[in-house]
C-alpha cells in the first residue's frame, strides 16, 4: 500500500482498526471517558460564547465611560476563564486516558497475534513477516489511538464552535444594507458568515497545496527510521562474530546509506513544514484582523459600538478556525495517516499469516 492512498480507502482502514475495540467490553471505560470529553467540549464552547459577549459588554462600557461596572465585569471575566481552563484541561486529560485504554487493548491483541505467528512456525516454514514489528508494536500502536482521539476531540470541538458562533455571526450581520462611499448599497443576509466561509475555503485550499506532501514524507520517515534502527540491532547482534575487514566496511557503508536516507527525507519534511508554518502564522494572526475589517462597515455606519466590532472579530475568528480544521491540524493529520497505514499493513500481514 502506498502512503498517499485515497481518503475513502484510508477511512476504511481507520474503521477496520477502530471497530474491534469499541465493540468490546474493554471499551466501557473508554466510552465513559468519551462522554466526559463531550461534556468538556460543551462547557468549553459555552465559555467561549460567554467570552465574546463579555468582550462586547466590557469595551462598550469603556466607550460609554461606565467605569463603576468594571470591577464586576473583571470578576465575570475570571469566572469565564476558569471555566475555559478547566474544561480544556480536563478535556485533554480524559482524551488521553481513553487513548491509553485503547492502546492497552491494541497492544495486547496485536502482540498476541504477532507472537502466535512467530512461535507458530514449523521448521523450514517461511511466513511473510511485516518489516520492523518492533516499531509497529510500540510507536504505531501508540500513535494511532492517541492521534485518533486527539483529532476527534478537535473535530467535535470545531463543529460545536462552528454551530454556536455561526448563529452569533449571522445575527451580528444585521438586516441593514451596506452603504459604500459612492452611494452604492447592497444587502447580503448573514454576510459575515459568508465572508468567514470564503476565507476558510481559501486558506484551506492554500494549506492543502502547501502541506500535501507531508503524508508521504511522514510515512517514509517512519519507514527509514525503523529500517535504520533494525540495522543497528542486527549490527549489534553480529558484534561477537569475526568479520573480515571488507565486511566491516560494507556494514559501515550500509548504515551510512540508511542514515543519509533519513536526513534527505527529513530535509524535505522540514522544508514543507517551514512553508506551512509561514502560512499558518499568517492565518492565525490575520484572521481576527480580517474579521474586524469585514465588520468595519457596520461600525462606520454606527450600527454597533467598538465592543460590537470586537465581538464580530472574535466570532469571525472562531468560525473561520472551526471551518479551517485542516489548516490548523494538517501536520497532525499527516502523521496520523502515516501511522494508520503502517498499523493497517501490520494487521493485514498478521491476518495473512494466520490464514496460511
Amino acid at each position: 500500500m502506498q502512503a498517499g492512498s485515497k481518503p475513502t480507502r484510508f477511512f476504511r482502514q481507520c474503521c477496520s482498526l477502530s471497530k474491534p475495540f469499541w465493540h468490546t467490553r474493554d471499551s466501557r471505560t473508554a466510552w465513559g471517558l468519551f462522554m466526559v470529553m463531550l461534556l468538556m467540549i460543551v462547557l468549553y464552547t459555552i465559555a467561549s460564547v460567554w467570552l465574546t459577549h463579555w468582550q462586547k459588554d466590557f469595551f462598550d462600557a469603556l466607550q460609554e465611560e461606565q467605569y463603576d461596572s468594571l470591577g464586576r465585569r473583571c470578576l465575570t471575566f475570571i469566572g469565564i476563564m476558569c471555566l475555559l481552563f478547566l474544561s480544556y484541561g480536563y478535556g485533554y486529560y480524559v482524551t488521553g486516558l481513553s487513548a491509553l485504554h485503547w492502546r492497552r487493548w491494541l497492544t495486547r491483541e496485536y502482540l498476541r497475534g504477532w507472537l502466535s505467528q512467530l512461535y507458530g512456525r514449523k521448521n523450514g516454514d517461511t511466513i511473510a513477516v511485516p518489516d520492523n514489528p518492533d516499531q509497529r508494536l510500540s510507536q504505531d500502536i501508540q500513535d494511532f489511538p492517541e492521534r485518533t482521539m486527539t483529532l476527534l476531540q478537535s473535530l467535535l470541538s470545531s463543529l460545536l464552535l462552528l454551530l454556536s458562533f455561526s448563529w452569533l455571526l449571522w445575527s451580528l450581520s444585521g438586516n441593514t444594507p451596506l452603504v459604500f462611499s459612492n452611494g452604492f448599497s447592497i444587502y447580503i443576509p448573514g454576510y459575515l458568515c459568508w465572508a468567514a466561509l470564503l476565507w476558510a475555503i481559501l486558506c484551506s485550499w492554500i494549506t492543502l497545496k502547501i502541506a500535501k506532501p507531508l503524508v508521504r514524507l511522514d510515512y517514509q520517515q517512519q519507514q527509514y527510521m525503523a529500517d535504520y534502527r533494525r540495522a543497528l540491532l542486527l549490527t549489534h547482534e553480529q558484534a561477537d562474530v569475526a568479520l573480515t575487514l571488507e565486511r566491516k566496511r560494507q556494514t559501515q557503508h550500509w548504515l551510512r546509506y540508511l542514515f543519509k536516507s533519513i536526513v534527505r527525507n527529513y530535509h524535505r519534511s522540514i522544508d514543507v513544514r517551514k512553508r506551512y508554518a509561514f502560512f499558518n502564522t499568517f492565518f492565525l494572526s490575520g484572521t481576527t484582523v480580517v474579521g474586524a475589517l469585514i465588520g468595519l462597515p457596520l461600525f462606520i455606519q454606527q450600527h454597533l459600538q467598538i465592543g460590537g466590532l470586537i465581538q464580530i472579530a472574535s466570532a469571525f475568528s472562531q468560525v473561520s478556525m472551526a471551518l479551517s480544521f485542516i489548516v490548523l491540524r494538517y501536520p497532525d493529520i499527516a502523521e496520523w495517516q502515516a501511522s494508520t497505514q503502517r498499523l493497517y499493513e501490520f494487521k493485514e500481514s498478521l491476518q495473512a499469516a494466520g490464514d496460511t
